[in-house]
């Protein structure tokens, strides 16, 4: 029997806005998910803010366990602030687990602070914060020349302060949504 589990995280998603959306017909896939899945409600961290939420899905420990606290790290001797990186994160991931007790593969494609990728048994796509012009952020590293070329160029992110209107800031976010859908529909072909 072949098992495969795809988990889906929706940050700053709630059901208020999802359940009205999925009644109305305007989110097909996600309504058929749900049906055929799981879905739930999750409590969130203190603070319930992004940084510390997704390592404590990644590590399934409260920020007061992981001490991350938010996307940013800061260094008590030097008073100084720099990017959280997956580093910072000395606990077992959850791909750590799932290493230590089986063979299975994963894939883990834009999950945020994932910076730098972890050497995983399948491949990790690094999300959201990453370092300004960091190109490592592919496991395996040859998978992004692949990447490129599908898209034109892959990127992870936008960066927000680049865009001088809101016209252009819808179309950059647009534009890396269809980029997202390419990947994704790849890394499931390939993997």
């Amino acid at each position: 029997m072949s098992i495969k589990v795809l988990v889906i995280g929706l940050d700053g998603a709630t059901f208020k806005v999802i359940d009205p959306l999925v009644r109305k017909g305007y989110l097909p896939n996600l309504a058929r998910l749900m049906k055929e899945g799981s879905s739930g409600e999750l409590r969130s961290t203190i603070p319930p803010v992004s940084g510390p939420a997704w390592s404590a899905f990644k590590t399934g420990k409260s920020p007061g366990q992981t001490g991350v606290y938010d996307f940013m790290s800061f260094d008590h001797q030097k008073y100084q602030t720099s990017l959280m990186q997956l580093t910072n994160i000395q606990d077992p991931r959850l791909w750590d687990i799932v290493k230590l007790y089986s063979d299975f593969r994963v894939g883990i494609y834009n999950l945020p602070t994932t910076y730098p990728p972890s050497r995983v048994n399948g491949f990790m796509i690094s999300g959201f914060p990453l370092p300004e012009g960091a190109d490592n952020y592919i496991y395996p590293t040859d998978l992004k020349e692949d990447l490129d070329t599908i898209t034109g160029g892959h990127t992870t992110d936008i960066r927000y302060r680049d865009y001088k209107c809101d016209d252009d800031l819808l179309k950059a976010l647009s534009d890396i949504i269809d980029q997202r859908v390419k990947v994704y529909h790849y890394l499931k072909d390939k993997f």
